[in-house]
């Protein structure tokens, strides 16, 4: 069915971020302001604008696996050889995130930067150049609702519709520049330790005077006093 909504929205297939370009498909981090050490994960499906200018995409979840509770459902996992993704023989095992059903709306600005989000289910998979290259690695998937880990065969059976609608018919060509306000305020974010410790002192400067102001002292000037005038006693006659 048409929805009327849908037609006050402008559908993009890509963008530019601080001089970063997305398209649909990449993964991104996004900021987490409860954790800064753990930016949230997820792979861009849908990016698009509003009548007033606002601009969002509709994205899945990749879960860190920290984040899967009850921790029950892992080693339900393990037992049904449902496997993390494979490292290469003496290579540094990628952090893992775990692909989700769950979808959701974000603003653009909440992208802290690009993340390579790659599959690794094979040993042939984790010699791969991809692979090395990668932020973080996937080989399962996790299904939010009816709590329980499937694998990536699976998902793509389950989800397969869906996924068709997810770049069927919904773009227009060309991109957006998000400049301004935004992109400033994610350089500000992505700024290096040095450069944030640097703007905290330029803050701290700032409300510190850079000379005392010297108090005159303020003259008094007397007051003049008014002499009272007395008034004379009347003597009573003894």
């Amino acid at each position: 069915p048409d929805d009327p909504k849908k037609r006050t929205l402008r559908y993009y297939d890509s963008f530019r971020l601080g001089g970063e370009r997305f398209e649909l498909g990449d993964c991104c981090f996004l900021f987490n302001e409860g954790n800064e050490n753990k930016p949230f994960v997820m792979r861009m499906l849908e990016l698009y604008e509003t009548a007033k200018g606002e601009q969002f995409f509709r994205g899945r979840w990749l879960h860190w696996k920290s984040d899967v509770q009850p921790k029950s459902i892992l080693a339900a996992a393990d037992r049904a050889g449902i496997q993390p993704p494979v490292s290469a023989a003496g290579s540094k095992r990628k952090p893992e995130v775990i692909l989700g059903f769950n979808e959701a709306r974000q603003p653009i600005g909440a992208i802290q930067d690009r993340c390579s989000a790659v599959r690794c289910a094979s040993r042939a998979d984790a010699k791969s150049a991809a692979v090395k290259k990668a932020n973080v690695v996937f080989s399962r998937a996790w299904d939010e609702r009816k709590q329980v880990m499937v694998t990536l065969e699976e998902f793509i059976g389950r989800r397969g519709e869906q996924a068709a609608r997810d770049t069927q018919g919904c773009t227009i060509g060309g991109g957006f520049d998000v400049s301004g306000r935004v992109a400033a305020e994610e350089r500000s974010k992505d700024a290096s330790p040095d450069e944030k410790g640097n703007g905290k002192a330029a803050a701290a400067a700032k409300k510190t005077p850079d000379k005392e102001k010297e108090k005159t002292p303020q003259k008094k000037t007397p007051k003049e006093k008014t002499p009272k005038e007395k008034t004379p006693k009347e003597k009573t006659p003894k």
